[in-house]
């Protein structure tokens, strides 16, 4: 017999029951409500339900785990900056890191025109 809800165990009589599966609804602390195995303590369990959310640094929309904070979630977002050169950045958004595109793409682009001088030649 399950301590917390009172399952009966499912296992055959020489079987040690351990921890009960039985699957019921908890709410969590978040307010979501899941599925979990009796035996899982809800005020522990990670809420795995995707939210939206607006991150803080870039204002774009995002989907996170309920559990996760904000600030620790990439964005995806494509980048819609320009460099120097013109070109656009083919990167996801990055504000949290080489915001003013000072080492992003710069190497790759002196490479192509070194490469490119050579053809015109």
């Amino acid at each position: 017999m399950c301590i917390r809800e009172r399952h009966a165990c499912k296992k055959l009589c020489f079987e040690t029951c351990g921890d009960c599966l039985e699957m019921v609804t908890r709410t969590l602390r978040c307010g979501h409500t899941t599925e979990l195995a009796c035996y899982i303590d809800e005020e522990k369990y990670l809420c795995n339900q995707l939210v939206d959310d607006i991150l803080p640094l870039c204002k774009h929309a995002t989907k996170r785990k309920c559990h996760q904070k904000v600030e620790e979630v990439a964005c995806s977002h494509p980048c819609e900056d320009r460099l120097d050169c013109g070109h656009s950045c083919t990167l996801a958004c990055h504000k949290t890191k080489d915001p003013d595109h000072l080492t992003v793409s710069r190497i790759p682009i002196i490479e192509f025109s070194e490469k490119l001088l050579r053809v015109l030649q």
